[in-house]
């Protein structure tokens, strides 16, 4: 009986362990921009702390030339955006975002991802103090600004392991109670 409650306990405690996605809300250029955008990412942090692995995104952009509104369609997987050059050297989306203080950031590599009408955005950072943004029209032609992209987590991180670390010592309570009522 007592080793079937360490099994017990052991399982509880290493369900609690499964990461949970997070939320951050995205916004890219102003209406002055050639291009612009909001809406919502979703992220799984890797094993590196503060770094984030975008797994989804909803939302819209809008391009100045014909002010059309389009919802985005897709995430683009990593490495498939349209290799452009940058210093010399290629690039090529990673999806990856860095969180500090509840604020994030991309990388030169960026998160790329499709609208409706097939266009393809990609959103970096060069590490110069400014944000960049590309956009690969559906006719190929890629028109690139610097343009304000401002990402702040959505809600409050909640820790979710240490939530089923109290019911598991609950469940466990509870069926110490049991046990000593039944001997």
């Amino acid at each position: 009986m007592r080793s079937s409650l360490l099994v017990a306990a052991a399982v509880l405690l290493s369900a609690g362990i499964v990461a949970k996605a997070d939320t951050f809300n995205f916004s890219f250029g102003t209406p002055a921009d050639q291009f612009s955008g909001l809406g919502t990412l979703t992220a799984n942090l890797t094993a590196t702390p503060g770094e984030y692995l975008i797994t989804g995104i909803t939302g819209t952009a809008e391009t100045a030339v014909n002010g059309a509104n389009r919802s985005i369609s897709a995430l683009l997987a990593p490495g498939t955006f349209p290799t452009t050059s940058n210093g010399g050297s290629p690039l090529s989306n990673d999806n990856l975002l860095f969180v500090t203080n509840g604020v994030g950031a991309f990388d030169e590599y960026g998160l790329s991802f499709e609208l409706v009408n097939g266009a393809q955005i990609n959103l970096y950072s060069i590490g110069d103090g400014f944000n960049d943004a590309l956009l690969e029209r559906v006719n190929l032609v890629i028109v690139g600004e610097d343009v304000p992209v401002t990402v702040t987590a959505a809600t409050a991180v909640t820790p979710e392991p240490s939530s089923f670390v109290l019911l598991g010592t609950g469940l466990l309570g509870a069926v110490g109670a049991m046990r000593r009522r039944l001997a």
